[in-house]
């Protein structure tokens, strides 16, 4: 809370021209999952509030209305109805409708969700699952989805064999690479040992986006 209000008073502070305050925007609204965070990102989403030298387009406002859903905001659902409504560019409407579930205050749907990447088909937009991936392992949303890291290492070997070149690495890194409990570095040397043949190219991609993990850890003990 003290970082968000120091970078609340940043964002504010009129000295800071368009490039600088676009940065700072950005890292105040990874941390306005406070009650004042939530409402102050709220009123700069339906433009009650103009925050000086912030010059923000129609995507910034998508990912606004998403951050606001992951929060828990409580008019979730009216805010995700109007930033759908704004939208006029039919694959980002697509895209929008694809992370909803990936949003959902709803367990079973998000768990639903996580599960239906099992189908290749529903990994092609791999963007679009990288994205969906980084709002379900959320560290505000880990507590329950924990239980999907060892699925998501799974499908690490088929994602190579079906994926973009880049893909294994940066799903890694929005499933597993998000988290920073022993937990969760026990299913990844679990799964390390149930797989001592594991390519040693995907290996090193798993040691590299689970790195911090090993390093929290660590520093913990």
């Amino acid at each position: 809370v003290l970082v968000e209000q120091m970078l609340w008073n940043e964002l504010l502070d009129g000295s800071y021209g368009p490039n600088i305050k676009k940065n700072i925007f950005g890292l105040w609204k990874s941390l306005a999952y406070s009650d004042k965070g939530k409402e102050n990102l709220y009123r700069i989403w339906n433009k009650s509030i103009q925050i000086p030298d912030l010059k923000l387009n129609q995507d910034d406002y998508t990912d606004m209305a998403m951050s606001l859903a992951l929060y828990g905001h409580e008019r979730t659902d009216k805010i995700l109805e109007e930033a759908k409504a704004q939208l006029k560019n039919p694959d980002k409407i697509r895209r929008f409708e694809f992370l909803l579930p990936a949003l959902s205050s709803d367990i079973s749907v998000r768990d639903a969700f996580f599960e239906s990447f099992k189908e290749p088909k529903n990994r092609e937009k791999e963007s679009w699952v990288l994205t969906a991936c980084g709002y379900l392992h959320h560290p505000l949303r880990q507590s329950t989805a924990i239980k999907h890291v060892p699925l998501a290492l799974e499908l690490l070997e088929e994602i190579q064999k079906t994926g973009d070149i880049f893909f294994p690495k940066r799903w890694l890194s929005s499933t597993v690479g998000q988290y920073q409990s022993p937990e969760a570095m026990g299913f990844v040397e679990e799964y390390l040992k149930s797989h001592p043949d594991i390519n040693p190219s995907l290996k090193g991609k798993l040691l590299q986006a689970t790195d911090n993990l090993y390093r929290f850890v660590y520093i913990k003990e």
